[in-house]
Protein backbone atom coordinates (compact mmCIF):
# COMPACT_ATOMS: atom_id res chain seq x y z
CA UNK A 1 0.00 0.00 0.00
CA UNK A 2 2.86 2.46 0.64
CA UNK A 3 4.60 1.56 -2.15
CA UNK A 4 1.63 2.26 -4.65
CA UNK A 5 1.32 5.82 -2.65
CA UNK A 6 4.72 6.33 -2.98
CA UNK A 7 4.65 5.70 -7.07
CA UNK A 8 1.81 7.91 -7.33
CA UNK A 9 3.78 10.70 -5.73
CA UNK A 10 6.49 10.15 -7.30
CA UNK A 11 4.27 10.39 -10.64
CA UNK A 12 2.43 12.91 -9.79
CA UNK A 13 6.20 14.79 -9.51
CA UNK A 14 7.60 13.97 -12.56
CA UNK A 15 4.43 15.24 -14.35
CA UNK A 16 4.80 18.76 -13.00
CA UNK A 17 8.15 18.88 -14.05
CA UNK A 18 7.70 17.75 -17.30
CA UNK A 19 4.87 20.64 -17.65
CA UNK A 20 7.93 22.76 -19.11
CA UNK A 21 8.06 26.26 -18.02
CA UNK A 22 4.91 28.75 -17.85
CA UNK A 23 4.18 30.63 -20.50
CA UNK A 24 2.75 34.05 -20.36
CA UNK A 25 -0.72 34.18 -22.90
CA UNK A 26 -1.59 38.02 -23.52
CA UNK A 27 -5.77 38.17 -23.35
CA UNK A 28 -7.61 41.40 -24.21
CA UNK A 29 -9.55 42.35 -21.11
CA UNK A 30 -12.98 44.68 -21.96
CA UNK A 31 -11.97 48.43 -20.68
CA UNK A 32 -15.09 50.27 -19.65
CA UNK A 33 -15.26 53.55 -21.53
CA UNK A 34 -15.01 56.46 -19.91
CA UNK A 35 -16.24 59.38 -22.53
CA UNK A 36 -19.33 60.99 -21.68
CA UNK A 37 -22.02 61.04 -24.65
CA UNK A 38 -22.99 64.23 -26.16
CA UNK A 39 -25.94 65.80 -25.38
CA UNK A 40 -28.91 65.19 -27.73
CA UNK A 41 -29.38 68.78 -29.61
CA UNK A 42 -32.76 70.18 -29.91
CA UNK A 43 -34.29 69.53 -33.28
CA UNK A 44 -35.72 71.86 -35.03
CA UNK A 45 -38.77 70.34 -36.59
CA UNK A 46 -39.81 69.07 -32.92
CA UNK A 47 -40.47 72.71 -31.95
CA UNK A 48 -42.29 73.39 -35.44
CA UNK A 49 -45.68 75.40 -34.13
CA UNK A 50 -48.98 73.40 -35.38
CA UNK A 51 -49.68 76.10 -38.54
CA UNK A 52 -46.54 76.17 -40.77
CA UNK A 53 -46.13 76.53 -44.44
CA UNK A 54 -43.97 74.79 -46.55
CA UNK A 55 -41.27 76.67 -46.83
CA UNK A 56 -41.11 77.18 -43.36
CA UNK A 57 -40.95 73.27 -43.17
CA UNK A 58 -38.18 72.83 -45.08
CA UNK A 59 -35.98 75.62 -43.94
CA UNK A 60 -36.65 74.00 -40.56
CA UNK A 61 -35.80 70.11 -42.33
CA UNK A 62 -32.88 71.59 -44.01
CA UNK A 63 -31.11 73.27 -40.34
CA UNK A 64 -32.07 69.75 -39.06
CA UNK A 65 -30.17 68.16 -41.38
CA UNK A 66 -27.18 69.68 -40.77
CA UNK A 67 -27.75 69.77 -36.61
CA UNK A 68 -28.01 66.31 -37.23
CA UNK A 69 -24.63 65.46 -39.27
CA UNK A 70 -23.03 67.56 -36.49
CA UNK A 71 -24.51 65.37 -33.91
CA UNK A 72 -23.50 61.97 -35.54
CA UNK A 73 -20.16 63.61 -35.28
CA UNK A 74 -19.84 63.97 -32.26
CA UNK A 75 -20.79 60.82 -31.87
CA UNK A 76 -18.35 59.10 -34.09
CA UNK A 77 -15.73 60.85 -32.49
CA UNK A 78 -16.42 59.73 -28.79
CA UNK A 79 -16.81 56.13 -30.53
CA UNK A 80 -13.52 56.08 -31.69
CA UNK A 81 -12.05 57.68 -28.30
CA UNK A 82 -13.71 54.47 -26.70
CA UNK A 83 -12.54 52.01 -29.59
CA UNK A 84 -8.88 54.06 -29.98
CA UNK A 85 -8.66 54.65 -33.32
CA UNK A 86 -7.08 57.27 -34.27
CA UNK A 87 -7.77 59.89 -37.13
CA UNK A 88 -6.49 59.39 -39.98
Amino acid sequence: MIACLIVVVLAVLLAGCAAGAPQRVNVPVPVECRVQTPARPAMPLDALPASYSVDVWIAHAIAETVIRESYENELIAALRVCLGIKYP
